[in-house]
């Protein structure tokens, strides 16, 4: 008997020295959509470890949407980053799904918001190469304050802004942005709420034709006088873990089940 409980002891004191590996990761509480949902996280497991991290779509039941792999870095940390283009508003959901003990965190809860119906242009999409891009429009819900605008060229390089722009008493806004080539250009706005949205609009060559388009109508429409001398506040506001990562639960496990496994024969034989 004395046999069987150093045995015991010894498969306890075994299972104690398995270390306990912990993940924790952190996303934003709220995201407009559109916008990169990066995910951090830190963990006690080792360089160059793959993590996997997974983003659902929460309803009824949860929904995998998209699932990335991450590396632990020297300094222990990992990070993804999902593209939540085209997402519709709603509650989703980030995690480690098969990672970490103890104090860990791998789950977070991100509410994805969708303000892009909130802009109103009223310039065309589609414009001839002039040396300008025309941008007038309406935003209601920024009155008398403004958005910052920015615009990237058809390289995907920044060639205008974030630069702030007024609104009017109806939120009107009216501004043209210098270009030199035709291509795609991709215009974005935030309020002081954070990101609106984007808009793309098309350059096109002087061999090109651009066709009439319909576009809204702002409220109370008229002529839009801007004053842009008063800036507002803004506020800038993949698999499971590989069974490398399990190996040590795995192992604790296996040695209880041997430990009751020999307990069980003794008494038998007893």
């Amino acid at each position: 008997m004395k046999k069987i409980i150093l045995l015991v002891l010894g498969i306890v004191f075994l299972i104690s020295s398995v270390p306990a590996y912990q993940v924790t990761i952190y996303a934003p509480a709220t995201l407009s959509a559109g916008l990169p949902l990066v995910v951090n996280g830190t963990t006690t497991f080792g360089i160059g470890t793959p993590i996997d991290v997974v983003l659902y779509q929460q309803v009824t039941t949860s929904t995998e949407v998209d699932r990335m792999v991450a590396y632990v870095q020297s300094d222990n940390t990992f990070r993804v980053v999902f593209d939540t283009t085209g997402l519709s508003p709603g509650t989703y959901k980030v995690e480690v799904p098969a990672g970490g003990t103890g104090d860990s965190i791998t789950i977070r809860q991100v509410m994805i918001v969708n303000r892009s119906d909130e802009i109103i242009l009223t310039s065309q999409t589609t414009q001839a190469l002039s040396g300008y891009i025309y941008l007038t429009g309406q935003i209601a819900t920024d009155i008398s304050s403004g958005v910052q605008v920015g615009v990237i060229g058809p390289d995907n390089g920044v060639i205008y802004g974030p630069t702030y722009t007024g609104t009017d008493s109806l939120g009107r806004f009216n501004l043209a942005v210098p270009v030199s080539e035709a291509g795609n250009y991709d215009v974005s706005f935030t309020d002081a709420g954070g990101y609106i949205g984007t808009r793309t609009i098309r350059i096109i060559g002087e061999n090109e034709t651009v066709a009439q388009e319909t576009t809204a109508t702002p409220t109370n429409a008229e002529s839009v006088t801007v004053s842009p001398t008063v800036p507002a506040a803004f506020v800038a506001g993949q698999s499971s873990l590989p069974t490398t990562t399990q190996a040590p639960l795995v192992v604790g496990v296996c040695v209880i089940a041997l430990a009751m496994a020999v307990l069980c024969i003794h008494l038998r034989r007893n």
